[in-house]
This record gives structure tokens, sequence and C-alpha cells, in this order.
């Protein structure tokens, strides 16, 4: 494999994510069989770790850039040779259930459970040169220190995969969603307090309309669940809650949620048509 030392990864930033990522990395063998495999697991474990909404893998003419982006900022990771850009992306669209031989036109997939019980647990590299990141309430010092060491390693939220063909080759955006067991309820969302009591207010009436909006990472998905989690804790079996997605990203128990398929007719407007007829009480519409 050719000069890896040197521009299998290159132009690594002074900042902690990429100091942790490249420390990280020094551990992998790059003549091993295995060698791409586990720089996949390890982009994802370690974007995890750093908080990262969004991993960027973008081809130019010689490398691939690797971009994170944490708290809604895009920054530089890691730059990749460029012999690299095909197989990594490669082993991503396996991991997601992605036609390889495509690279003519965009994917979009998800890491398959099989690939997400061996990310659960960190690499040794991981485990020695990184350490997670303190939250805004550890840094407020309103939880104990060990609540902010509690932060997962592994990947135990959902992981989506897309791809998209460009001019020098398929340019992958992970999207890294917020673990399962982390943000439930909207208390957990750390809303100032006048914000989140006006909003669980809104979320008990009968009738009205409330859209959630912000940029692209922004938490809006995470408080549509965690609004929907609040109306059946309140109301229970008292109202029916149903979901049109696209797609689903979390599972809600006590709420019927479907996604659409426009490739057989079943777009927005067909299925809320359709969900008007099941005498719902709350509808929730996520793009």
């Amino acid at each position: 494999m050719r000069g890896f030392s040197e521009s299998h990864v290159n132009d690594v930033t002074s900042d902690k994510p990429a100091q942790s990522f490249s420390a990280a990395m020094a551990s992998l063998s790059t003549t091993s069989e295995e060698f791409v495999p586990a720089l996949a697991d390890l982009i994802l474990r370690s974007a995890r770790q750093h908080r990262a909404s969004d991993v960027h893998l973008i081809p130019t003419e010689d490398r691939l850039l690797m971009r994170w982006r944490i708290d809604g900022v895009l920054q530089h990771v890691a730059a990749f040779d460029g012999s690299l850009t095909q197989r990594l992306v490669a082993r991503l669209k396996v991991m997601s259930g992605l036609l390889t031989y495509r690279t003519d036109v965009p994917q979009e997939g998800r890491i398959a459970a099989e690939f997400m019980t061996k990310l659960t647990s960190p690499s040794p590299a991981e485990a020695h040169h990184s350490r997670p990141a303190p939250t805004r309430r550890a840094k407020n010092k309103l939880v104990d220190s060990a609540e902010a060491a509690a932060v997962p390693v592994g990947i135990t939220g959902e992981v989506r995969v897309t791809t998209f063909p460009t001019l020098f080759g398929e340019k992958a955006a992970i999207r890294l969603f917020a673990d399962v067991g982390r943000f439930q309820r909207l208390n957990d969302l750390e809303l100032p307090a006048d914000v989140e009591a006006e909003l669980i207010e809104l979320l008990h009436r009968t009738s009205g309309v409330i859209l959630l909006t912000g940029p692209s990472g922004s938490g809006k998905t995470t408080t549509a669940y965690a609004c929907l989690r609040e109306i059946v804790r309140r109301f229970g079996d008292e109202r029916s809650v149903m979901t049109l997605e696209d797609p689903i990203e979390m599972v809600v128990s006590g709420v019927t949620q479907s996604q659409i398929r426009p490739h057989v007719g079943f777009d927005l407007p067909t299925g809320l048509k359709s969900m008007m007829r099941q005498d719902p009480d709350v509808i929730m519409i996520g793009e």
C-alpha cells in the first residue's frame, strides 16, 4: 500500500477530534487484509465518541477528505490517499446493504444489525487513545463527572449511509443518530425551563400545529420523538398517535408509525389522505 505514513492520512488539523482519530488510527495495520473494514469501524466509533452527527467522505482528484459535523459545525478531521476512496465507500455499502457495483446512482441504507453488534465494543486503539468529551451539563457542573464519563464509545444508535456520484468518485455521508437510550424525554434535551414548559403545554392541547425547524443535525428528529413520547406518557391509550415518516428513524412505543414508499405510490399526500381516515388524534409528519 503506497505511502501510507505520508499520504494515507495527512493534513490532520490540530483540533481534538483530528488528534484523537490520528492517534487511534496509528495502531491499524495497513498491510492487513482487514485494514479497510477496521478503518470503517474506527471512523464510525470515533465519530460517535466525539458526538458527531454526520461524517462526510469527500473524494478529490488525489485524496479522500473526511469531515465531521459536531455541534452543527463541519470540521476537517483527516485526509486519506485517493486509492482508498473506492474501497472505503464499498465497505460502507456492504455494511449498509447497498449495491457495490452501482457507483453511478445515489443510494441510501442503514448499517445492518450484524455490523452494529460488532461496533458496540470499542477497539483497543480507541480505549487507549480516546476519552469521551464532556457533556454541556458536565461543563456547567450540573451533573457528576462520572455521568459525563459514561458516554458510550461504541455505536448504540442508528447509522444511515448515503452515497452520491461525483467527478472523482462516490461521496459518502454518514448520519449518526442519537443513542436509543439517550434523549428519550423532553427534559433530556436540556431545553431552557420556560421553553420546555411551554412546549409541554402545547403538546397537551387538543388541536393546533407545531413546526420543528432547523438546519441539518440540529436535533429536529430527536425533539420530535421526545414530543411523541411526552404525548404517550401523558395520555396513554386516550389518544391515537400516528406518524408518516421518510424514513422511520426510531421506534416509539405507543405510536403507530408508517414510512412512505414513493416508488410504489405511497407518497406523502396519499399517505396523509388515508391516515386522516384512521381516526387519529395526533399526526407527526417527518421528512
